[in-house]
């Protein structure tokens, strides 16, 4: 789990498996996601931008891969 203010930029690591190539969306509006390549199959970096008017709450994230699709 990540938290971050409005206005900031958050950057996690995501955890798993068969992560290599895989991509994100973000179910907020106001946040803007980029990953960068994986570096082992297990993690993948991600980065978050938070607008200064994003929609306060909880959001679900998707990730994508070539082995599926979880949330």
């Amino acid at each position: 789990e990540a938290a971050g203010k409005a206005g900031t930029t958050v950057t996690t690591v995501i955890e798993g498996r068969n992560l290599y190539g895989g991509t994100v969306t973000v179910s907020a509006e106001g946040v803007t996601v980029s990953t960068t390549n994986s570096v082992n199959p297990t993690q993948l970096p991600v980065t978050f931008v938070i607008a200064q008017d994003a929609v306060v709450g909880k959001h679900s994230i998707t990730v994508t891969t070539a082995a599926g699709t979880a949330q």
